[in-house]
């Protein structure tokens, strides 16, 4: 086997792997045997035909096919290691030539992120203010849904459970507070998104923002509740598959810019997260859940699991957030 690497662009590497006619032949013997191990011939065991008949109930493509993988599979890793490359997403191979037998492998290495200072965040806690007609149109409605026509200590406390009118009415100034603080901090969260995307100046390469999109686009369809629901979705994108695939690679690379961008970010600022935060987040998180349920999530919680990866990346974007706010610094 021949190899020769090239590298076209920062962190993209091409492999050209070039067989010998040798290696080419033991590994189609070996596919066939592998291939013929479950056909079923007249005269002859699973398995023990000969191998002549076995290639001609072997569909030829489905033979090249697994010929070419296994002789990756062979000599990949050898040659990343050799090379020093540090592949972030499945490589990309394609079949060159027949003879002599050769494939063309990409491989995309984590990017060098280069990016500016992102613009400082808004406060959310700053500016809220709630006004007394903003309470009466709350209490309005919530009259209207009891059928009150008014309100008197003795009402509220058989409808609310509150002791007083007044203190009613403190507890409704403080949930409109309290649902401004929250809309406060969706926006400051869609505020670092567009600050963080707009600050990153690396270009990445297309298999990369392709391998996001199309992991972007599995979580779609997972979200949808059935098969039918996916095969119509699919279908209405089909409609306008070209813009579909560009809005998605856009999206992709933003995806991909906040990601780095972040990275980047907590490692700048020396933004780390201890095992006692992680612990208050997996308790406050499981707390959520009914006990009996939440012995099957805990599994999800430990290190590598979906669940505490997600936590882990949350309290990073809360730290990030209070870096990037003057006020909260």
């Amino acid at each position: 086997m021949d190899s020769k690497v090239t590298k076209p662009s920062p962190g993209k590497y091409v492999l050209m792997l070039t067989f010998s006619k040798e290696e080419e032949e033991t590994e189609r013997v070996r596919a066939a045997r592998a291939l013929g191990a479950k056909i079923k011939m007249p005269g002859f065991r699973p398995g023990k035909a000969p191998l002549e008949e076995l290639l001609r109930h072997i569909d030829p493509q489905q033979l090249l096919d697994r010929v070419v993988r296994m002789l990756v599979k062979t000599h990949l890793a050898e040659c990343i290691a050799k090379e020093g490359i540090n592949p972030i997403i499945p490589p990309r191979i394609a079949l060159k030539s027949l003879a002599p037998l050769s494939t063309e492998i990409t491989l995309i290495e984590r990017p060098d992120i280069q990016m500016s200072s992102p613009k400082k965040l808004t406060d959310p806690r700053k500016g809220i203010n709630v006004t007394a007609k903003e309470i009466d149109t709350v209490i309005e409605e919530l009259q209207k849904k009891e059928s009150l026509k008014e309100l008197t200590d003795e009402l509220v406390k058989k409808h609310w459970e509150v002791p007083t009118v007044a203190e009613f009415k403190k507890q409704v100034e403080k949930s409109i507070y309290m649902r401004k603080q929250r809309e406060g901090q969706q926006k400051q969260e869609q505020e670092l998104f567009q600050n963080v995307v707009s600050a990153v100046k690396t270009k990445f390469p297309e298999e990369l923002i392709e391998e996001e999109a199309q992991r972007m686009l599995e979580n779609m369809l997972q979200r949808l509740s059935n098969d039918t629901q996916r095969e119509q979705w699919l279908k209405k994108q089909e409609e306008h598959k070209d813009q579909f695939i560009k809005e998605l690679n856009e999206e992709a690379e933003k995806q991909l810019k906040f990601q780095f961008g972040i990275a980047k970010l907590t490692k700048d600022m020396n933004i780390s997260i201890s095992h006692e935060e992680m612990q208050e987040s997996i308790t406050a998180f499981l707390q959520m859940f009914p006990q009996k349920e939440q012995e099957n999530i805990r599994e999800q919680c430990h290190p590598g699991g979906s669940a505490y990866q997600q936590l882990h990346w949350q309290k990073t974007i809360e730290k990030v957030k209070k870096e990037l706010t003057p006020s909260a610094t």
